[in-house]
Formats: C-alpha cells, sequence, structure tokens
C-alpha cells in the first residue's frame, strides 16, 4: 500500500493544533462582542444616564485548552438591575438566570431626599415623605428585575455555538 503526500497530510495534522490559539480566540473575541452589544440594546430602556451601558465591557482569555470570553461590568449597581430589589424584585423577575437564586429584602425602605430630586423620585414613581413641608425622604418596595446580561447570551446561545463551529471549520480548512 502506498499513500501518496503523506508528509503534507502529516504536517497538516500537526498544525490543527495552532486552530484553537489563532481562530477560537478571534471567534470568540467576535462573539462576546456580540453579547455585549446585545445586553448594551436590553439595558437601553432601562439607563437614563448611559453610565451602566457604558461600563459594560468585554475580554477574551487564552488558557491552556480553551479560549474564554468574559462579558461584564464594574458598577455596584449593576446587579440590582439584573436581578431587581426588594418586594418588587422578588415579585417580578422573570427572565433571570435559573442558576441565580436571589435573596430579596422583604420590606420597603426609605432613600434619603440627597439622593435624588423630588422631580426623579416621582418619575421613578417614589413615595415623597414630607415633614413641615421639607422632603425627608422617598418611599419604595424596589424595583423589578430587569435582565440584560443573562438574555444577551442566553437568548443567542445557538447562533454563537453555529458561528464560532464554522470559524473553526474554516480555519480547519486554510490548513
Amino acid at each position: 500500500m502506498v499513500i501518496h503526500r503523506l508528509d503534507n497530510l502529516l504536517s497538516k495534522f500537526n498544525r490543527l493544533g495552532d486552530v484553537p490559539e489563532s481562530v477560537l480566540r478571534v471567534s470568540v473575541a467576535r462573539e462576546t462582542a456580540s453579547v455585549q452589544a446585545k445586553a448594551r440594546i436590553g439595558l437601553g430602556r432601562h439607563s437614563k444616564t448611559g453610565e451602566l451601558i457604558n461600563s459594560i465591557h468585554i475580554m477574551t482569555e487564552v488558557y491552556e485548552g480553551g479560549v474564554r470570553g468574559i462579558c461584564f461590568t464594574d458598577k455596584n449597581y449593576a446587579a440590582h438591575v439584573e436581578f431587581g430589589t426588594g418586594p418588587n424584585g422578588e415579585a417580578m423577575h422573570a427572565g433571570i438566570s435559573p442558576a441565580v437564586t436571589p435573596a430579596y429584602v422583604q420590606h420597603g425602605w426609605m432613600i434619603p431626599a440627597k439622593a435624588m430630586s423630588r422631580e426623579e423620585a416621582e418619575d421613578y414613581g417614589l413615595g415623597v415623605v414630607e415633614k413641615g413641608g421639607k422632603v425627608l425622604g422617598y418611599l419604595t418596595n424596589g424595583q423589578q428585575a430587569h435582565p440584560y446580561m443573562y438574555p444577551a447570551l442566553k437568548d443567542n446561545e445557538d447562533t454563537i455555538i453555529k458561528n464560532i463551529g464554522a470559524d473553526i471549520k474554516k480555519g480547519v480548512r486554510r490548513i
């Protein structure tokens, strides 16, 4: 039995190990950027200033055996938006990750008057607490969940997997 061009075939098999480093890294980075864009869009209607939207960042890590894409925010209040707060969050948290079980405060609370203007508080639908004509604070039962990170990934999971698979196939064909 004679196998023609065996050296060429073996050379290609040896180069297959390069696919995850070169192709997978770029593909995962592109798909992570897609998750970032979808998270920003999903958050859009729940962000008055754009601060949280602009704090959604991405990074790609190459580690032994794979590549990881990370979409994150560094804002402390981001989880309050994603999962909700207080009785309202507990009552209305559809769309959050089923792997997370938040513990919600079981009563409302008062936000100090200096935290926002009366107009802002009224826009949020908060109750105003006054004494002698002076605003002491604003009553709230929390906010319902407005998931943006989890749906950005989960709702697009099949497409992301398909796109990464297609990129790997293209990378293998190039070898």
